[in-house]
C-alpha cells in the first residue's frame, strides 16, 4: 500500500518536471514550429565599422502569400537609418521558392530571446515569428553550415530577382 501511495505522489511530479523541462528547451523549425505557420523571418547582419554597413533579408506570409524583401543601408555614419537605404526590393515567392526557403530553415531551432548586453556584433541575428508565437521563443540558428550557406545563396538569388522599392 505504502509503495502505491509513492507512486501517486511521485508519478505526478516526474511528469511535470518532463512536461517543464520539454517546454523550456529550443523548438525545431518542421516540428514544434509547423513550416506553414511562419509569418515572418529576420536575417540581418549589421557593422559599426568604418564604413558603417546593415543588410537584412526579411520573408514575410501574409493571408497565404509568400513575400522576400531585402534592404542594405550604406553611411559614412552610425547608427545607419531608414534614409541610408542604398538598395531594397521585394518579390513574391513562387511555391517552388517558399519550398526552398523551408529546406534552408527547416530542422532549425529556436530558442528564447535574451537581453544584449554586449556591445554588439556583426551579427547575423535571426529572429523567427509564427502563428501561436508567445513571444519569448524568436531567435533562431540554422541547423548547420550548409543550411545557412544555402539560405544565403537562395537572399542573393532573391535579391537579383527582385522588384527595387
Amino acid at each position: 500500500m505504502k509503495k502505491m501511495n509513492i507512486l501517486f505522489i511521485l508519478l505526478p511530479a516526474v511528469l511535470l518536471i518532463v512536461f517543464l523541462v520539454a517546454c523550456g528547451g529550443p523548438l525545431t523549425v518542421g516540428d514544434g514550429i509547423k513550416l506553414e505557420q511562419i509569418s515572418d523571418f529576420y536575417y540581418t547582419v549589421s557593422t559599426s565599422t568604418n564604413p558603417p554597413f546593415f543588410q537584412r533579408y526579411r520573408v514575410v506570409t501574409e493571408d497565404g502569400v509568400h513575400t522576400f524583401y531585402h534592404e542594405k543601408r550604406e553611411g559614412d555614419h552610425w547608427p545607419l537609418t531608414e534614409n541610408d537605404v542604398t538598395i531594397s526590393g521585394r518579390k513574391e515567392l513562387s511555391p517552388d521558392e517558399w519550398t526552398q526557403f523551408c529546406k534552408c530553415i527547416e530542422g532549425g531551432t529556436v530558442t528564447e530571446r535574451k537581453e544584449e548586453t554586449s556591445t554588439g556584433g556583426s551579427g547575423p541575428w535571426l529572429y523567427i515569428y509564427w502563428d501561436g508565437d508567445k513571444g519569448t521563443k524568436q531567435v533562431f540558428a540554422f541547423r548547420d553550415l550548409d543550411a545557412q550557406y544555402d539560405f544565403r545563396k537562395f537572399c542573393e538569388d532573391m535579391t537579383a530577382a527582385s522588384v527595387p522599392q
